[in-house]
């Protein structure tokens, strides 16, 4: 048990108690690098309800290269299976919050340890806002096994199972049992609602608590029902658990049925934004490392390396990493995501074919995949 005295205490001892230890056991690993971190989310606004999780943001010193990362993933593996309560830890480099920001660190956090950073922190440039985008279907890809390639229109992730595949992934209690749970089900849902909040607002936002009130409020189709009673049940009602009662669990499999027809809605909006993201973006940056860039490129870092120095792209040293400055990184982004998620429309290939002979950094090999990627799916 950690002695570590927090800066912010909740007042619950068990939670506070979860909090100190998780941090002190990333200070062991590694010591002197561990900046600042903070808690934020349902424990911080007081309106946690059982199986909640603690929401903490973890800053380190500089960068934080691959293999500290993985360190770190490691030991927040550990650390959550021997805690109980349930925990969710971000981890961060300065030079990533610099560069990208991260949302809601800024006003919705209190600082639990270390050197409080938040004044310094810029606010998210448009251009991540775009990109953090694509982000936000990550959900729907695990519900369905994370296929490299995701197919749309988009079936049950299991049209076998009693919920369809949405409830399958389970939730530790705090005893150690395992059971199913409703949170990758909140995820298909909210997130990309709160994703296309972000792009039509210029703000982003990562609140599932406030994701069915701004959607009612700023976009207010016939899907701010839903997403008020999903909201409400999986949460408020059923404390993310699967509920036993047999109307109830109708009730749950009725918005299963419903959130198919809401992933394939919220597709079809980041189907328009892909396609207008495509005819490129006229905002510089942001500034990227060359792994960073290895990752949307899909080459090797040392291919990248010598692209940037064939091209003479800008380059700089800043918070302890070596970046670059890539044009149209959105259109890359972009052209990406359209050989992942595969959208059985013909504007897709026109707007590929459209790119053709376009000399841009790291395009044209992208371009080549997506247009395989959509062949290959179309032939099945």
């Amino acid at each position: 048990m950690s002695q570590l005295e927090l800066e912010f205490k909740t007042g619950d001892r068990q939670v506070d108690q979860a909090m100190a230890d998780a941090i002190a056991a990333l200070r062991a690993l590694f010591p002197d690098r561990v900046r600042a971190c903070y808690l934020t989310g349902s424990y911080l606004q007081g309106s946690a309800v059982e199986n909640s999780d603690l929401d903490i943001f973890v800053v380190f010193k500089d960068a934080l290269a691959p293999g500290p990362q993985q360190r770190a993933h490691a030991q927040l593996r550990e650390t959550r299976q021997a805690s109980p309560i349930g925990l969710d830890l971000k981890i961060f480099g300065e030079s990533h919050l610099h560069r990208f920001g991260v949302p809601d660190l800024r006003t919705d956090t209190a600082l639990l340890y270390g050197e409080d950073i938040r004044d310094r922190l810029p606010e998210i440039p448009p251009n991540v806002l775009a990109t953090s985008y694509h982000m936000c279907f990550q959900s729907s890809q695990r519900l369905r096994g994370g296929p490299k390639l995701l197919p749309c229109p988009l079936d049950f992730p299991d049209p076998d199972d009693p919920f369809f595949g949405y409830c399958a992934k389970p939730m530790r209690l705090p005893n150690g049992e395992r059971v199913p749970a409703t949170r990758e089900l909140i995820g298909c849902a909210l997130t990309p609602a709160l994703g296309r909040l972000s792009i039509e607002l210029g703000r982003r936002f990562s609140s599932k608590s406030a994701a069915a009130s701004l959607y009612r409020r700023h976009i207010g189709d016939a899907w701010s029902d839903f997403l008020d009673e999903l909201y409400r049940q999986c949460r408020g009602q059923w404390r993310y658990r699967v509920p036993e009662p047999e109307p109830e669990r109708a009730k749950l499999r009725e918005l299963c049925r419903q959130a198919l027809d809401f992933e394939n809605h919220a597709l079809g909006h980041f189907f328009e934004f892909l396609l207008a993201e495509t005819a490129g973006d006229p905002e510089p940056g942001p500034w990227h490392t060359i792994d960073e860039l290895a990752v949307i490129s899909g080459a090797a870092p040392d291919e990248v390396a010598r692209e940037v120095e064939r091209r003479g792209l800008p380059r700089q040293t800043a918070w302890g990493d070596e970046l670059a400055l890539v044009p149209n990184i959105r259109r890359l982004v972009a052209v990406k995501r359209l050989g992942l998620i595969i959208f059985r429309d013909p504007r897709t290939r026109a707007a590929l074919e459209t790119l053709a002979g376009v000399d841009a950094p790291f395009l044209e090999p992208l371009r080549r995949r997506a247009l395989a990627a959509l062949d290959y799916k179309n032939s099945r």
